[in-house]
């Protein structure tokens, strides 16, 4: 929940790690909800780092205390991994019920959007849900094969990976890596070539 528009600057979870996790009960969600509330999450943050603006309704730190509380009541639901596992894959039948399951994980968590629970979905390892990054969509919508917003980029993404006979979530990294040329695993920064992807795929559809 720290990857959220300006939230992984102003929490800064990685060199946070140590202290963020303890203050979470060391992840343990259901010690999470035993011992606070949002607000009392809040209050622990506030005690370890300073927080600017903190009476703010819009304040960073008070939305992610908000998110990790709803995290944690979701996750909670659940009596064991394979029940959670078995909900998950209950949406997998067609392209719907996936649309349909980012859509609920944002009712039930706040701030949690379509972009945000579909790249939590696939680092879970499921990986039918691409993530409609600004990439995603760009290169989606300027060769034609979707309308200009996340929702139509992320079946169009769902039913190119399908004709292909690849994952979602390989095409989507696939793209990724061509748009951004961070081939991180390999500590490689290349030249970014969206723009020269569209082009070549243009000319294949046209």
């Amino acid at each position: 929940m720290q990857d959220y528009q300006s939230r992984p600057k102003v929490i800064n979870y990685l060199k946070r790690k140590d202290e963020i996790d303890s203050i979470l009960c060391d992840l343990d969600y259901q010690a999470i909800l035993k011992k606070y509330n949002p607000d009392s999450l809040l209050d622990a943050f506030a005690s370890h780092f300073k927080i600017k603006n903190i009476q703010s309704p819009q304040n960073t730190w008070r939305q992610y205390s908000i998110s990790l509380i709803d995290g944690a009541r979701f996750l909670s639901s659940f009596n064991s991994y394979q029940e959670f596992d078995k909900f998950i894959q209950n949406f997998s039948l067609n392209l719907y019920t996936k649309e349909a399951l980012p859509l609920m994980l944002g009712k039930e968590i706040h701030g949690m959007g379509l972009a945000l629970a579909c790249d939590w979905l696939k680092e879970l390892g499921y990986l039918d849900y691409p993530k409609p990054d600004l990439h995603l969509i760009d290169v989606f919508y300027q060769t034609g094969l979707a309308k200009n917003d996340p929702w139509s980029c992320f079946k169009a993404v769902i039913k190119t990976a399908e004709a292909g006979k690849i994952t979602p979530y390989a095409l989507d990294k696939i793209i990724w890596l061509i748009c951004t040329g961070n081939y991180y695993r390999y500590s490689v920064k290349g030249k970014a070539l969206k723009e020269e992807f569209i082009k070549s795929v243009l000319k294949c559809r046209f």
